[in-house]
C-alpha cells in the first residue's frame, strides 16, 4: 500500500498547443519559425504539414507523447466536426462556472455537515477480461482522456475512489493505471478478478448486487485476502472505525452512506462530488424532518435511529454531454490516408428516459456500527430506477402534509437541471455499443421501452468542448490522439469486444451484437471497394430489392401453378 506521499499541482487546464510546442525539439522549433515566417511574408493561403523527427510514440502506452503537429487550412488533415440537428442550448453558465481549488478532503471532511459523509466512488476496470489486450489499451486510453481527469480534478475530494483492476491483463496497462491513481491518497486501486464485485446491478441476469462496498473492500484488504496498490492505508482504517463505531467521541454523527457508480470511459463534472454531496445532505435531512413532523400529527412509527433499509434513494443528473467520433468505425483506410481523423464532437443530452450509468448514486442514512449494506432494490440497475416513484420534494412538508403521499425513500430523484453533470464517452470499445450502428446518421437515444428518441444536440459543439476543457479538465488533443489509437486497431478491439457485450438478458445485449455485425460488414465492404455510408444503403437497398423480387417470383409461380390446378380441372369436368 503506498502512503500519500506528495502529490503534484492539480492543473485545471489542459496544456495549450502553444504550451505544448515547447517541447518541440529547438531545432525542428526554429525550422518551423522560420518557414512560418517565410511563408507568411508571400501572403499566400498554405499548408504547413510536417512530423517531429525520430519516433514520439510512447510504444508503452500507445499514445502518441506528442503527435505529428499540423497547421492546416482547407483541405488539411484535420477535419472539422460535423455539425447537425437540433437547437440551441444556451450553457453561459456552465462555461463561466470553472473549477475553484479543493475545499474539503477525506483529511479535513465538511466540519459543519449534520452527517459523517463516506462517499464512496466505484469504477471497474476490465474484471474478468484480462485476455483482451487491444480492448483493454483502448480502454486504458480512454480512462486517462475522459475519466482520470475529471476525478483528479474535483473541487470535493471526501471521497474514496476505488478502482476495480483485473491482475491478469497485461502489465503495462496495470503500470500506466497505477502511474495515474498513485498520485491520488483517495484513490485505491484494487487488484481483483472477482466479477461479483464488478456486477451490473439487480435486473441483469446473475447479477446480486451492483458493485462492491467501502467496507468490504477495507475489511478484505486489512485481512491481506485482496492486493491494493494505491491509496492512503489510513483513510480506510479511519472508514473501518467510522463504519464500525469505533472512533473516540460522546455524540457521533450519523452515517450519510453516499455510492456512485462511475464507468473507466466516462467522466464527471468537477463540481460532481460537491452537487451530489450537498445534495444529498439536504434532501436527506428534509427526509429527516418529515418523518419527525409525520410521527407527531399522524402517530406515524419511525424506528429510533435511521437505517438504510428504510432511508435509502436514488439520485442521477438531468443534463450529461457525450463525446463522439464515428470517423473510427466509418471512414476507409483511403479517407484516412488523406484526410486523417478529428478530435470528435460533443453534444448535450437532455433529460433521458433513464438514469445513466455514470454518476448513478445511491444515498441512505444510517447509524454507526453498520455493515454499509443496502437492501437489495437499492442495487437495482440505473436503468431500472424509473420503476420505483420519482422522490416528492419534502421542504415544504407541513403545505402538504395532509396528502400522506410523500416519497422521500425507495424513490428517485433527477437533479442538476442545465448543469453538465457527467461525461458518457461513445465507442467501439464500450459493452453495449450505444451509437455504434454505422447506418445511423443521427446521433439519437431511443428507449428500449417506449422508443422515446432524445436528441444529441451537437449544433453548438465547439461550446460543448468549452465546457469539457474548462468544468471536465479534459485535453481536446488527448481525445485526438485517442482517436488515433481506435482506428488504428478498430478490428482488434471489436474481436476483443465480442465476448464483452451487455449482459445477455439485459436491453442492449441484442443491439450491441447487432452493431457488431454492421461494423464487421462494413469494413469488409471498405476493403473491397465499398467506402461510404451511400455504399452501405446501396448494399441495403439492392438486399431489399433482391427479396422484394424473390417474393413477387414466388408469387407469380403460385398464380401460375394454380391457373394449371385450375385448367386441369376444368378439362377433367369437361
Amino acid at each position: 500500500m503506498k502512503s500519500n506521499g506528495s502529490t503534484p499541482e492539480r492543473n485545471k487546464r489542459p496544456r495549450s498547443l502553444l504550451a505544448s510546442l515547447m517541447i518541440v525539439p529547438t531545432p525542428t522549433l526554429v525550422r518551423l519559425l522560420l518557414f512560418s515566417i517565410s511563408i507568411s511574408s508571400l501572403s499566400i493561403p498554405f499548408i504547413l504539414h510536417f512530423s517531429l523527427s525520430g519516433d514520439c510514440t510512447d510504444n508503452s502506452s500507445g499514445r502518441q507523447s506528442f503527435p505529428s503537429l499540423q497547421f492546416l487550412s482547407k483541405g488539411g488533415t484535420v477535419r472539422p466536426p460535423r455539425i447537425r440537428n437540433a437547437r440551441s442550448v444556451n450553457y453561459q453558465a456552465a462555461r463561466n462556472n470553472a473549477s475553484p481549488p479543493v475545499v474539503h478532503t477525506l483529511e479535513h471532511p465538511p466540519p459543519d455537515s449534520p452527517y459523517t459523509i463516506i462517499h464512496t466512488i466505484l469504477t471497474r476496470f476490465m474484471v474478468g477480461q484480462a485476455s483482451k489486450h487491444h480492448l483493454a489499451r483502448a480502454r486504458y486510453l480512454l480512462f486517462e482522456t475522459f475519466c482520470w481527469p475529471t476525478i483528479w480534478n474535483q473541487r470535493q475530494q471526501n471521497f474514496y475512489w476505488l478502482v476495480l483492476v483485473d491482475p491478469g491483463l497485461d502489465r503495462s496497462v496495470i503500470a500506466d493505471m497505477q502511474s495515474l491513481l498513485v498520485q491520488m491518497p483517495n484513490a485505491f486501486m484494487v487488484l481483483t478478478n472477482n466479477t461479483a464485485w464488478a456486477a451490473d446491478g439487480i435486473g441483469v441476469q446473475n447479477a446480486s448486487s451492483y458493485g462492491v462496498g467501502l467496507r468490504t473492500v477495507a475489511e478484505e484488504f486489512q485481512k491481506g485476502t485482496v492486493e491494493m496498490v494505491t491509496g492512503n492505508s489510513k483513510y480506510l482504517q479511519q472508514a473501518l472505525q467510522y463504519m464500525s463505531g469505533q472512533l473516540p467521541t460522546t455524540n457521533p454523527k450519523p452515517i450519510l452512506a453516499i455510492e456512485t457508480l462511475l464507468d473507466a470511459d466516462d467522466g464527471m463534472n468537477n463540481n460532481a462530488v460537491e452537487w451530489i454531496q450537498t445534495t444529498a445532505v439536504q434532501k436527506t435531512k428534509e427526509q429527516q424532518d418529515h418523518w419527525k413532523s409525520s410521527r407527531s400529527l399522524f402517530d406515524f412509527s419511525m424506528p429510533a435511529s435511521p437505517h438504510l433499509n428504510t432511508t435509502w434513494w436514488f439520485l442521477c443528473g438531468t443534463d450529461h454531454i457525450e463525446w463522439h467520433n464515428r470517423d473510427i468505425f466509418r471512414i476507409s483506410a483511403e479517407e484516412y490516408a488523406r484526410s486523417g481523423l478529428t478530435g470528435g464532437l460533443a453534444g448535450i443530452r437532455s433529460k433521458p428516459t433513464f438514469c445513466t450509468s455514470a454518476g448513478f448514486t445511491r444515498v441512505g442514512l444510517t447509524q454507526a456500527p453498520t455493515t454499509m449494506t443496502f437492501p437489495k432494490d437499492a442495487y437495482s440497475n440505473h436503468a431500472l430506477a424509473f420503476y420505483f416513484a420519482p422522490c416528492t420534494d419534502a421542504a415544504n412538508h407541513f403545505a402538504i402534509l395532509q396528502a400522506r403521499n410523500i416519497s422521500v425513500s425507495q424513490c428517485w430523484r433527477r437533479e442538476f437541471p442545465g448543469r453538465p453533470f457527467i461525461l458518457k464517452s461513445r465507442t467501439i470499445g464500450s459493452d453495449s455499443m450505444d451509437n455504434m450502428n454505422p447506418r445511423d446518421q443521427s446521433y439519437r437515444d431511443v428507449s428500449w421501452i417506449n422508443d422515446t428518441q432524445i436528441p444529441l444536440l451537437i449544433n453548438e459543439t465547439e461550446i460543448a468542448w468549452e465546457i469539457l476543457v474548462q468544468n471536465f479538465s479534459v485535453n481536446r488533443l488527448d481525445a485526438w490522439t485517442t482517436s488515433l489509437y481506435l482506428y488504428e486497431h478498430r478490428k482488434q478491439i471489436l474481436q476483443d469486444n465480442k465476448d464483452s457485450r451487455c449482459s445477455p438478458g439485459f436491453p442492449c445485449y441484442k443491439a450491441a451484437k447487432k452493431n457488431l455485425v454492421l461494423l464487421e460488414r462494413l469494413w469488409m465492404r471498405q476493403e473491397s471497394g465499398g467506402n461510404d455510408q451511400k455504399d452501405l444503403i446501396g448494399s441495403r437497398r439492392s438486399k431489399m430489392h433482391e427479396i422484394a423480387f424473390q417474393k413477387l417470383q414466388q408469387q407469380h409461380t403460385a398464380q401460375r401453378e394454380k391457373l394449371g390446378n385450375e385448367t386441369n380441372g376444368t378439362v377433367h369436368k369437361e
